[in-house]
C-alpha cells in the first residue's frame, strides 16, 4: 500500500492522507521519508498535553523537535488541583474520606461490578500520588516554565484550547470523591500561568487569535465583589485580551466574569451550555462594536420569564425578542458546530 501511495503526485497524496484515521496515518508515515514528510503536518496539526508529569515531558520533547513547526492547534488539559493535606493519611482518614463513608458508598454505588471496587488504602494511595505529582509541578513551576517557552516556538499556532476537567484519572471512583479532595480557588493558578505564558508569547511577537474554553466551571465567589473574584477576572481577561475569536463550551460560568469587559472580539461562539439572558445581553452590548458574528449551538437561555425548569434552547425568534441589538443590520445562517457537531445558528453583521 505504501509503495502504491508513494507513486502518487504530492497534491493527490495530501488529499488521501487528510482522509485517513490517525492510526493509519502513523503507520503510513513509517513507510518512507516522503510519506513521513506528507503525514507530519496532519499528525501534528493538533497537539494535546496535560497538567501532569507525562504531559509536560511530552511538551518539552515537542519544543526540542522540528515537528513543532506543524502545530496549528494546541490543547491543554487542566485537572482540578487537590488539597495538599490529601497526602497526609491521618488527615485523609479523618477529614476527607473516613473509612465508614467509603464503606457506605460501596453499599450504595452500583455503577461497577463489586469485584472491581478497590481497597480503601488504594483509594488513599491513588489520591496521594495525584496530589504529590501536582504539588511537585506547582512548587517547581514546571507548568509555568514549559508553557512560557512553548508558545514562542510554534510559528503556525492559531488556536489555543483549554479543557478543564475534574481529573485525568480514568477510574470512575476517583471522580466520586473529587469534591472532598479538591483545593479551593485553584482556577486562579492555571489561569495566571497561562495568561502569563501568553503575554510572554505576545512580547515575542506571537499572537493566538482563537481561544476555546471548555468546561471552565468558575466557583461561586466569581459573581461577588471580592478580591479573589477580582484577581481571577484579571487573569481571565489577560488570557483573552488579544483573542479575536472566543469559543465557550460545556459551561457558561465564565460569561459572568466577562460580561462587564470589552474584549475586542470579532467572533464569539457558545456551545452546549446554559447562560443567563441578562449576562449575555450585557456581554454583547459591551462587545458589539467589534463582534462581526456570534453563534449558538445547543445553548439554553434563562431569564425574563424563564426559570431553570422553563428554559429553552436559543432560536432566532428568541434572540430577536430577548437580546437588545439592532437586528436590521444582522442576518442568520445555519451553522453546524465544529466542536460538538450540534446544528445551530450564526448571527452576522450585514
Amino acid at each position: 500500500m505504501g509503495r502504491k501511495l508513494e507513486s502518487l503526485p504530492t497534491e493527490i497524496l495530501r488529499v488521501v492522507v487528510s482522509h485517513l484515521f490517525i492510526q493509519d496515518m502513523k503507520h503510513l508515515a513509517s513507510a518512507s521519508k516522503r510519506l513521513r514528510d506528507v503525514c507530519l503536518p496532519y499528525l501534528f496539526h493538533n497537539v494535546v498535553f496535560s497538567f501532569s508529569d507525562s504531559g509536560l515531558d511530552g511538551l518539552r520533547l515537542l519544543m526540542q523537535s522540528d515537528v513543532r513547526q506543524y502545530v496549528v492547534s494546541f490543547t491543554y488539559l487542566i485537572p482540578e488541583l487537590l488539597r495538599p493535606e490529601t497526602m497526609d493519611f491521618e488527615f485523609f482518614r479523618c477529614n476527607i474520606l473516613p473509612p465508614g463513608n467509603y464503606a457506605m458508598w460501596l453499599k450504595t454505588d452500583r455503577s461497577e461490578p463489586a469485584e472491581l471496587y478497590v481497597p480503601y488504602v488504594l483509594v488513599y494511595d491513588t489520591f496521594s500520588a495525584i496530589c504529590k505529582e501536582q504539588q511537585k509541578i506547582v512548587e517547581n513551576q514546571e507548568d509555568a516554565i514549559a508553557l512560557s517557552a512553548v508558545f514562542r516556538l510554534l510559528p503556525r499556532l492559531t488556536e489555543l484550547g483549554l479543557r478543564f476537567c475534574q481529573t485525568l484519572v480514568q477510574e470512575h471512583w476517583v471522580g466520586c470523591f473529587m469534591d472532598q479532595t479538591v483545593e479551593r480557588y485553584t482556577y486562579g493558578h492555571h489561569l495566571c500561568i497561562i495568561s502569563n505564558a501568553l503575554k510572554i508569547g505576545r512580547d515575542a511577537g506571537v499572537f493566538i487569535p482563537t481561544v476555546h474554553l471548555s468546561g471552565l466551571e468558575l466557583p461561586y465567589y466569581c459573581s461577588l465583589n471580592t478580591p479573589k473574584a477580582h484577581t481571577l477576572s484579571i487573569h481571565l481577561f489577560g488570557l483573552l485580551s488579544c483573542a479575536r475569536n472566543l469559543r465557550l463550551s460545556g459551561s457558561g460560568s465564565p460569561m459572568k466574569s466577562l460580561s462587564h469587559t470589552t474584549l475586542h472580539l470579532q467572533q464569539f461562539d457558545l456551545c452546549c451550555l446554559t447562560v443567563l439572558q441578562a449576562t449575555l445581553n450585557e456581554f454583547l452590548q459591551n462587545n458589539m462594536n467589534s463582534i462581526e458574528s456570534f453563534a449558538f449551538h445547543h445553548v439554553t437561555l434563562i431569564g425574563l420569564g424563564f426559570t431553570e425548569e422553563d428554559s429553552a434552547l436559543i432560536s432566532p425568534e428568541m434572540c430577536r425578542s430577548s437580546l437588545r441589538m439592532d437586528w436590521s443590520i444582522m442576518y442568520w445562517t445555519t451553522s453546524p458546530c465544529l466542536v460538538c457537531g450540534h446544528d445551530g445558528w450564526r448571527v452576522s453583521k450585514s
